[in-house]
């Protein structure tokens, strides 16, 4: 198999053009004609987990994010993107990202997330992206958020509206620009990661649980998904989960 083929592979599993608009999915950086001998899958492309890829034999490495969204000018080695692709180009390796488009998948991101929250009969939540579903058991949003960071084994942040989470929305990774669709869709709870200031003033506001549950754990689970189909569709590809921890950890007050 060659690169070329390991991707119209993932692009029957995650098709590449039911991404959203603005991400950056596909080859980031090598070859098509080059030969997938050994992959490694992780969340982020870093320069460890790369590192690691190579020590391990990879000739590929999937992620789960693009190296870069916005899109860079140059390659600079002054800069972790420019660094990062200059030693995938030194080493050989080729790297691809399933973004957005293994969010929206059946069996993909969003309905591992939703199946970790504990959702009954899930469906998308806009285009694709997020779900909203039942949930039963908790009384309050604070103790689905105790809840949620003891299965994530991550901190998690919460902003409880007096109600019960019952109709609850959920997006892996930064989804708070669905706020407000979790809302005309009329969840009482909406779950996600990055939430930021202005986004817990709008919840407020509305009247609508937040729970911050970590872009990182809420996306975690997508990668040895990814690697359980490979692994499905070419048992005798050499596959390995690469070693990554979160990008930082909180402290409790002392």
């Amino acid at each position: 198999m060659n690169v070329k083929e390991l991707l119209q592979f993932l692009d029957g599993t995650a098709p590449f053009a039911q991404a959203e608009g603005f991400d950056n999915c596909g080859l980031q950086c090598g070859d098509e004609e080059a030969p997938v001998t050994c992959v490694g899958l992780c969340l982020d492309a870093t320069t460890p987990v790369l590192e690691q890829a190579a020590r391990l034999g990879c000739t590929t490495v999937l992620s789960h994010h693009p190296l870069t969204i916005e899109g860079q000018r140059c390659i600079s080695l002054q800069h972790p993107y420019g660094r990062r692709v200059h030693w995938m180009i030194q080493h050989g390796i080729t790297h691809i990202a399933l973004h957005t488009n293994w969010d929206k998948a059946p069996g993909g991101v969003d309905d591992l997330f939703a199946e970790t929250v504990g959702l009954t009969s899930p469906s998308p939540l806009r285009d694709g992206i997020g779900r909203i579903g039942e949930l039963e058991g908790f009384e309050s949003a604070q103790q689905l958020a105790r809840h949620l960071a003891e299965v994530l084994n991550a901190p998690v942040r919460c902003s409880d509206a007096g109600k019960p989470p019952r109709r609850v929305a959920c997006v892996c990774g930064s989804g708070k620009d669905w706020l407000e669709d979790a809302v005309q869709a009329g969840a009482d709870t909406f779950i996600t990661g990055d939430i930021t200031y202005h986004y817990w003033l709008d919840g407020a506001e509305w009247g609508i649980n937040l729970i911050d549950a970590g872009h990182f754990a809420s996306e975690t689970e997508g990668v040895p998904e990814l690697a359980a189909r490979l692994k499905e569709a070419f048992p005798d590809l050499e596959i390995h989960l690469l070693d990554q921890d979160p990008p930082f950890v909180c402290y409790p007050n002392l």
